[in-house]
């Protein structure tokens, strides 16, 4: 048995201590990895589920708020086709308005989901609004003058999630602009795609939401119009040659 001195003792509590925090961080990327394959194995068996589901993009989002920074998450963009085919026959003359009834088209739904929202969607058999992911949903309208898709909802924070300011809003909006221009714009390319919705009380808690919200959209090339003088209400509008994703810009 060796009597160790002071400094000696000093230098092996060191050692042990660093040696737990390996061991700490060892146990920490165990448990993410692990969230990370029951994400993958959650969202393979929804998609073997619906025949209407799609993995659209996997993308790696960094969080700089975050802990997983340097790494980022590799996030899923998971597609819901709920459009219908409509015959010539059938297109509308006019294109419809913010507030008319859009039954000409059917809808598609975006989700966004990584290892963050695994447990949330752990239980889900199906992907909807109330999944407490990030998602946007729009519906489609057919005419001759144009296709018209109006954001019907659109959001980052969901129940008590607030996954806003990760950059799931502009994934997700990215990936609808990047699907019409694959699908909508090919098999029609003349055709002008526009967007309508209304800004949503929903995303407005405090004050400085409605700078966010609203610039988010600014941002992304939409027109704000018919706007309420506090900012709180209102519409966007824009067209699809408009909007701005990591694609296009300069």
């Amino acid at each position: 048995m060796k009597i160790l001195s002071k400094a000696e003792w000093s230098v092996q509590c060191e050692m042990l201590s660093s040696y737990g925090k390996i061991v700490d961080n060892l146990v920490k990327e165990k448990k993410e990895h692990l969230e990370t394959i029951q994400t993958y194995k959650k969202v393979c068996e929804l998609l073997a589920a619906h025949k209407n589901y799609r993995l659209y993009t996997i993308t790696n989002i960094k969080d700089k708020n975050s802990e997983a920074s340097e790494i980022g998450r590799d996030t899923m963009v998971i597609l819901v086709d709920r459009r219908k085919e409509v015959s010539n026959d059938s297109l509308r003359n006019y294109p419809i308005n913010l507030n008319a009834p859009v039954n000409n088209g059917g809808e598609i739904e975006l989700y966004a989901i990584n290892s963050e929202m695994y447990y949330s969607i752990m239980h889900e058999t199906e992907l909807r609004i109330k999944s407490h992911v990030p998602y946007i949903e729009a519906s489609f309208d057919y005419s001759v003058e144009e296709t018209t898709v109006r954001i019907d909802e659109f959001h980052s924070r969901v129940s008590f999630y607030d996954y806003r300011g990760k950059g799931y809003g502009s994934l997700l909006l990215d990936s609808m602009v990047s699907f019409l221009k694959d699908e909508e714009k090919k098999k029609n390319p003349s055709m002008p795609i526009r967007f309508i919705g209304m800004l949503s009380y929903v995303d407005i808690d405090k004050e400085k939401d409605i700078e966010i919200r609203n610039g988010f959209y600014e941002r992304k090339g939409f027109k704000l119009k018919n706007m309420s003088k506090d900012g709180k209400n209102g519409k966007i509008e824009a067209m699809l040659e408009d909007i701005k994703t990591k694609s296009n810009y300069t």
